[in-house]
């Protein structure tokens, strides 16, 4: 989900504040019911790409926004293209490359039909509009499926082809209870290097996340539904060291019990609730988010329900220094009251955890006062795990019950938000709520950019020089980037002091691996 390229969290930049993404002047679905949620980001340069459900656009109901300068102004195009007689059917989740190609897994179906499928978008930045632009969506799943979901993206190095990236894709097939998996090359008009392939041979799995090492090892999470001989659920993953041909049988990350305190049905499936009224509900289950961090360190995060009644349903988050082979868990949160749809991103700083939790000042378990906002934390293995701090401005209202005509029932208030790592030493959030209707059923989509911290504090960058810690930049940083690069001292805090002075057109970048600085010739600078 991130920039590879480094030289822009080689200095710190001031954050953006609070921005609402989409334009309420496109919500115009005649039912009532103009949510948008299920949100995820992607960025280069200056670009960044926001994809979310979006009922305001039916039959389309995948949202896409767009800003051109980091996130401070946002374009709403009302979508993506869609293929020929079908239908874009959200679950959106973006991805983009080295070179600045967004990429966008989201669901598709024939038009008045629920035979979903898998499809990815193809996005480039038109340097003349200053536009991101998306082309019709390639067919991903087999031509024969019809009820796939739940898919995710991400771009990574390519064990196959050294010194390429590939596009993964995961997704489930809920006819056959299967994990599904493909690989494409990168570029406008990617190729399919790996046709669908079943990953997954037992369980139920649902809400898998695909990330890759640097050295192209492929890693899938996911949610195990019925997790045999174990009250509740299970989190799962499977491993690829061929570049996907194959996958290991899957391994325990930890087992999970049920969150959520009732099952509601939407119309045409029961679905786990956080049950605030009668009339409120917000669907949970416990997928997983994962994320890499720079040393190698495999983290995960989801809502688990153990510690319900005493409270409500909480955060946990695993690690594994050794691929995956063996877990450490952690509780994340412990408010009295439910959090709920958990994003992970790691940087040297530590594990990132974004979360929505209601606000519990009134005392009251679980649900609190009825209404709810965004939270972070940081874990470090060095630091432990850091206070919680708020990232959205305000609390809000749940979702109020509407009967709709969407197809997600009176329950969507989605199922994810994403934070991930930013440039400049910062975060990028990306999450949905509902504070602009009194009537409480249009759920709209926001963004912020924080400052990336580890757990006691320290925001120093990444990768930059520490003389340049507490100086904040403007957006034409790129003006003076010759000075701020020939000032590199790099300080690697694991080993003495490496003096490295970086030259012209070239920046500073450290090799977590080796513990080693190095300068790397940049042409775009």
């Amino acid at each position: 989900m991130r920039d590879t390229k480094d030289k822009e969290r080689c200095i710190s930049i001031r954050p953006i504040g609070e921005r609402q993404v989409n334009s309420v002047a496109k919500d115009i679905n005649a039912n009532g019911r103009i949510d948008q949620s299920e949100t995820s980001l992607a960025y280069y340069k200056n670009f960044v790409a926001f994809g979310y459900n979006d009922a305001s656009n039916t039959p389309n109901a995948t949202g896409f926004s767009y800003s051109n300068d980091g996130g401070n102004t946002w374009v709403d195009t009302s979508g993506v293209p869609s293929i020929a007689n079908n239908a874009n059917r959200g679950d959106p989740v973006l991805s983009v490359d080295s070179k600045g190609i967004f990429y966008f897994a989201h669901l598709g179906a024939p038009l008045g039909t629920n035979n979903l499928f898998i499809q990815l978008s193809v996005g480039e930045i038109n340097k003349s509009t200053a536009a991101i632009n998306f082309g019709t969506p390639i067919r991903i799943s087999d031509p024969a499926a019809i009820n796939d979901d739940k898919p995710w993206v991400t771009v990574g190095p390519d064990f196959n082809r050294p010194k390429n990236e590939s596009v993964y894709v995961v997704w489930t097939n809920l006819t056959t209870n299967r994990l599904r998996f493909s690989k494409l090359s990168v570029g406008p008009n990617p190729q399919v290097l790996i046709a669908p392939i079943d990953i997954t041979t037992t369980g139920s799995p649902l809400g898998a996340n695909v990330t890759v090492d640097q050295n192209g090892v492929i890693y899938v999470i996911y949610l195990d539904r019925t997790a045999a001989g174990v009250p509740g659920r299970a989190i799962r993953m499977v491993r690829s060291t061929d570049g996907g041909f194959t996958f290991t049988n899957p391994i325990l990350v930890s087992n999970v019990t049920i969150a959520g305190t009732a099952v509601v049905s939407d119309g045409r499936f029961n679905r786990d609730v956080i049950q605030v009224t009668t009339a409120k509900n917000i669907r949970i289950l416990e997928f997983p988010s994962v994320s890499i961090g720079p040393d190698g360190v495999i983290y995960v995060v989801w809502t688990d329900g153990r510690n319900q009644p005493t409270t409500g349903d909480d955060i946990y988050l695993a690690y594994s220094s050794n691929r995956g082979d063996n877990w450490n868990i952690i509780q994340a949160t412990n408010n009295i009251a439910h959090e709920f749809f958990p994003s992970v991103a790691a940087d040297c700083h530590g594990a990132h955890i974004q979360y929505a939790r209601f606000n519990s000042s009134n005392g009251t378990i679980g649900i609190g006062d009825q209404t709810f906002a965004l939270f972070k934390k940081t874990f470090s293995l060095q630091n432990g795990l850091g206070p919680e701090s708020m990232v959205s401005t305000v609390f809000s209202r749940v979702l109020s019950n509407n009967p709709s005509t969407t197809g997600f029932g009176n329950l969507y208030m989605g199922d994810y938000n994403q934070v991930i790592i930013g440039p400049g030493n910062t975060l990028l959030h990306a999450w949905g709520d509902n504070r602009n209707d009194p009537n409480g059923n249009n759920p709209d989509v926001f963004f912020i950019q924080t400052r990336s911290m580890d757990p006691v504090g320290n925001s120093d960058p990444c990768e930059c020089d520490k003389r340049e810690k507490h100086h904040d930049h403007d957006r034409d940083w790129r003006e003076n980037s010759n000075n701020i690069r020939n000032k590199f001292k790099p300080v690697n805090v694991f080993a003495p002091e490496i003096n490295v002075r970086c030259k012209d057109k070239e920046h500073c970048h450290y090799e977590h691996r080796k513990r080693r600085y190095r300068c790397d010739y940049d042409m775009d600078c």
